[in-house]
């Protein structure tokens, strides 16, 4: 029985050791493509969360059938000068019909633009150049556009000489062997849009526990360093009947007052509303998602089980937003960070 304690003794405090090791660096993105500044609220959350990365996105590219490849939603964002130490990580979003419509003599000519564009939208940001040494692409890549987006990735990660990463969703972590590794230095995990907000009218489709569990139930020693990306945002689900009308995105506390609830997740509109120019009629059906401070707990726990991470990984919020943060504590942040040491 002593030498039972013991041994497990020793256990613990091996974890424990390894734990500490783990150096985790603070990010949060940014995705806002109509916001030109930082309110003071977001500001704040920055300085006093001790973040040292933002991940802001530039632009995103959509297949157009007539001109192909073309950039849509880029950055107003224009500021960066109060905040010397905070690294800015540019991130482009390309939906995957991208990839797929490309012919592969093509790519070295996309792989050209984006990093022109890139490279551009980060000289626009203030009169200087922000420095930067690591881009972020962004694609929900399929095992037929695997070949073009891996591609695009090295010839990418050649032109511009620096460090690439990009995001990796749970089901290419769990079967790589099905889904190949990129090219690139890191992976961001996005644990987070488990489920298509159309079709679960039961379940959170941002976040879901159970879900998550089919994903992370084995051990994934995945050959890439990997940071992790938690969901720090909320949206609205509009039906009408049985139909589905859309999503808005936020907490949108003007729609609270016009809804009556049905559940811990479902409502009714009482009256006809406009928001963000969307015109919402009396008896939609609206369905709240988002994530609380508890269950993001039970993420990382979850996550930290079977998950390999390396000496060093970036724990970053999806997203920037004052609305999204204001029931949040800058200790609870503080204790949601620090967690992957625990």
């Amino acid at each position: 029985m002593r030498h039972f304690t013991f041994t497990l003794l020793i256990i613990l405090l091996v974890c424990s050791c390894a734990n500490d090791e783990l150096v985790v660096e603070r990010g949060v993105y940014y995705w806002e493509s109509r916001g030109s500044s930082f309110s003071d609220a977001e500001v704040e959350i920055i300085e006093k969360g001790e973040i040292s990365k933002l991940y802001l996105k530039l632009f995103e590219v959509e297949h157009d059938e007539q001109l192909g490849p073309i950039p849509i939603s880029k950055t107003n964002l224009s500021w960066f000068s109060d905040f010397d130490s905070l690294a800015v990580i540019p991130c482009v979003y390309i939906q995957n019909n991208v990839f797929s419509s490309l012919k592969p003599s093509e790519i070295e000519d996309f792989a050209e633009n984006v990093h022109f564009l890139i490279s551009k939208k980060m000289g626009e940001l203030i009169s200087d150049p922000i420095p930067f040494s690591e881009i972020q692409i962004d694609c929900d890549w399929t095992p037929s556009t695997k070949e073009n987006y891996f591609k695009f990735l090295e010839l990418l990660h050649k032109k511009t000489n620096l460090k690439l990463s990009c995001t990796l969703r749970l089901y290419p972590y769990k079967y790589s062997d099905k889904m190949g590794v990129p090219p690139v230095d890191r992976v961001m995990l996005m644990c987070y849009n488990l489920l298509s907000p159309k079709n679960n009218e039961a379940k959170n489709s941002i976040f879901d526990l159970n879900e998550f569990k089919k994903y992370t139930d084995v051990a994934v020693n995945y050959p890439l360093p990997i940071d992790v990306a938690l969901p720090k945002y909320s949206w609205n689900i509009c039906y009408e009947n049985k139909a589905f009308k859309g999503v808005l995105n936020g907490p949108h506390a003007g729609l609270k007052p016009h809804l009556k609830p049905i559940n811990s997740m479902w409502s009714i509109l009482q009256k006809d509303t406009v928001i963000d120019n969307i015109y919402l009629r009396r008896g939609y059906r609206i369905k709240h998602e988002t994530v609380s401070n508890k269950m993001l707990g039970k993420l990382i726990d979850r996550l930290k089980i079977h998950t390999k991470f390396r000496d060093t990984m970036t724990v970053s919020f999806f997203q920037l937003d004052e609305e999204e943060f204001k029931n949040t504590t800058h200790e609870e942040l503080d204790n949601l960070y620090r967690r992957f040491n625990k």
